[in-house]
């Protein structure tokens, strides 16, 4: 598995890491489009490369939790802690996903604050796995800071002629240092990408 991803060889990849696996493909041949655990009811495997949510390995002042209170939607929604000093350039939490060259698709999810205080605010970039210089397709409006209810967010793109699979990512907004104060709460929930 870990081979054919640095090979770029996505689909064989996704075919090798779905084997055995209950995913949420079912609807979505060959998991195109598919996005694993969106709205976060699973627990996330740490350390388990393939096309399920990844944790970034040093988050440095955030702390992921699974938090069953007020989710947008289900049983539960993602809740990002920040107490101190992070790099904003590095993505917090990302995901492997699927896509078909050439098509124009829709990113939507859910997010919501409390007490967030930051000059560079969390966003999600949507970036091409299959180029090597990981051009971003697409980003969201930045989340808004301080508290408030949960709120929907949606972007659009469309994939190059060679792009097999997108990463999606949680990041920060560039800060003029390369650590970057941010405190406060997020929760994210309700991830879904539809081809249009």
């Amino acid at each position: 598995l870990t081979e054919l991803l640095a090979a770029k060889n996505f689909a064989e990849a996704y075919l090798v890491w779905s084997t055995g696996r209950k995913t949420n493909d079912e609807g979505s041949p060959r998991g195109l489009a598919a996005i694993v655990n969106g709205g976060f009811e699973e627990p996330i495997p740490l350390d388990e490369p393939g096309f399920a949510w990844q944790l970034a390995n040093t988050l440095g002042a955030a702390l992921l939790s699974l938090d069953t209170n007020q989710p947008h939607a289900g049983a539960q929604s993602l809740r990002l802690d920040w107490k101190g000093n992070s790099d904003p350039s590095k993505p917090v939490i990302s995901q492997l996903v699927l896509v078909e060259p050439k098509t124009r698709y829709r990113l939507s999810f859910a997010a919501r604050t409390q007490d967030l205080l930051t000059i560079g605010l969390p966003l999600v970039t949507v970036i091409d796995a299959s180029d090597k210089e990981e051009n971003v397709l697409a980003q969201s409006k930045a989340l808004r800071g301080g508290t408030t209810g949960w709120q929907d967010y949606v972007t659009e793109f469309t994939t190059a002629e060679n792009t097999g699979a997108v990463l999606i990512r949680l990041r920060r907004e560039n800060c003029a240092t390369p650590q970057c104060a941010i405190l406060g709460n997020l929760w994210l929930d309700d991830f879904q990408l539809t081809r249009l």
